[in-house]
This record gives structure tokens, C-alpha cells and sequence, in this order.
């Protein structure tokens, strides 16, 4: 995906911010921002930024992920919005 069109998805996707979802240990947080974010040369995806909590982060640490993995882990059909 260009750049431009990862800029387009994450403006489609800013609904997302505040949404809650439960990390993979139970812990609720939610998404602080979505963003385009360059996965390797040339190729863009949005990404959702969030508070990643765990042993080796008790204060949290700020990570991001590509929106679509962020969905099929985090967000159950239910959950989304349409």
C-alpha cells in the first residue's frame, strides 16, 4: 500500500481511538491512535497504537500493530463497529 493510502486508511480507522480491548493477560486498554506505518520499504499499513502491559512492562509501554493482525487478535466480530 502507498502512503497516501495508508494515510486514507488510518483517517477511516480514527474511530477506533478509545475503543477497549483486552490484552492477550487479561488487561483492558485501548487504542491511543491509528497511523500509517512503513512495514518495510514501500509497503504502508495503518497501525493502531495502545499501552502494551506485561511482566517486562508493568508501567506500560507504548506499541503498535498492523490494524488488520490488531483486529483478528483483539476485536471479536461483535466488538467492531461497522
Amino acid at each position: 500500500m502507498s502512503h497516501d493510502e495508508a494515510i486514507e486508511q488510518a483517517r477511516k480507522s480514527l474511530y477506533l481511538i478509545g475503543k477497549e480491548f483486552k490484552l492477550d493477560d487479561g488487561e483492558t486498554e485501548s487504542i491511543k491512535a491509528v497511523v500509517p506505518w512503513e512495514e518495510n520499504e514501500g509497503n504502508w499499513q495503518p497501525h493502531v497504537c495502545f499501552y502494551n502491559w506485561g511482566e517486562e512492562n508493568p508501567d506500560g509501554k507504548i506499541t503498535h500493530m498492523n490494524l488488520e493482525e490488531f483486529n483478528r487478535r483483539f476485536l471479536t466480530a461483535g466488538q467492531k463497529e461497522d
